[in-house]
């Protein structure tokens, strides 16, 4: 079998993208068949996602609109079975515990003719959010099984801040996104090669990134706290002015502006 060609998307193991997000399957079960409940952190209010959907969020200083069900429409547009990617054989789920220790150079149930951009979405998500903090929280027995090291994270993304104006329908919220010392590295790392790859940049992944994100962990288990977050790097990826640096910042958040509320919420258990 040919490697390093543009194929369409249908010529592709379908497990990790074109089975999800086909009418019918895990993003349809997961965020389109029922209106999912939000419980806003620090607040006692709960919104609907398509309520969501009419708030305009102010989110470290960049106003963003939440819209779950436009995004996975627009990810069916571009994600269709004959869209041409350019792909190889690879890996297939290049993430820590099956690239990394023990080292394993082949996952046998995606291993084979895979799109670049997914690899490459699929192992920075993971190094971002998945492994230091969703599987290890949502999936403890995943996490145990397949590290040989699973160690407790250290940290975890953080909402410093949010303060929700009704009237108005806005919500300000200030989050940080601390991944520790040794993932920030390897972000930063696999970034470089990312651009050395005839400069791609966001643009290449952003559909592949989106689908990470909304189709590992299921929405219906994440704390309110945790929704939000994922929700928010969800809109940053699909924002055509968040580049690689942007997204992948692992930098604190920006200091309150006087007068702002302090939280003195604790971090989530």
């Amino acid at each position: 079998m040919p490697t390093g060609n543009c194929v369409p998307l249908a010529e592709c193991v379908p497990d990790l993208y074109l089975d999800r997000i086909r009418p019918g399957g895990r993003l349809d079960r997961w965020y389109l068949r029922r209106d999912l409940p939000l419980a806003l952190p620090q607040t006692d209010t709960t919104l609907t996602l398509r309520e969501l959907a009419d708030f305009t969020l102010t989110v470290n200083g960049r106003q963003l609109t939440v819209n779950v069900a436009e995004t996975i429409d627009s990810l069916r547009h571009t994600l269709a079975p004959d869209r041409r990617r350019l792909a190889g054989l690879t890996q297939g789920d290049p993430t820590e515990p099956n690239i990394a220790d023990p080292l394993c150079w082949l996952d046998f149930e995606f291993a084979g003719r895979n799109t670049v951009a997914g690899e490459a979405a699929n192992l920075l998500w993971y190094l971002m959010a998945l492994g230091g903090w969703l599987v290890p929280r949502y999936q403890p027995d995943v996490y145990a099984r397949t590290l040989r090291l699973a160690l407790p994270p250290r940290s975890r993304p953080r909402i410093e801040h949010l303060e929700l104006h009704p009237s108005s329908r806005h919500i300000d919220v200030r989050y940080s996104w601390n991944t520790g010392p040794g993932r920030t590295a390897a972000i930063s790392s696999a970034l470089d090669g990312l651009r050395g790859e005839n400069g791609s940049g966001l643009e290449e992944i952003r559909a592949f990134l989106a689908l990470r994100i909304l189709g590992v962990i299921p929405p219906s288990r994440l704390t309110g706290h945790d929704f939000l977050l994922v929700l928010i790097k969800l809109t940053e990826s699909q924002d055509p002015l968040t580049t690689l640096d942007t997204f992948f910042s692992t930098a604190p958040a920006p200091h309150p502006h006087p007068g702002e509320r302090s939280s003195n919420v604790p971090a989530p258990a």
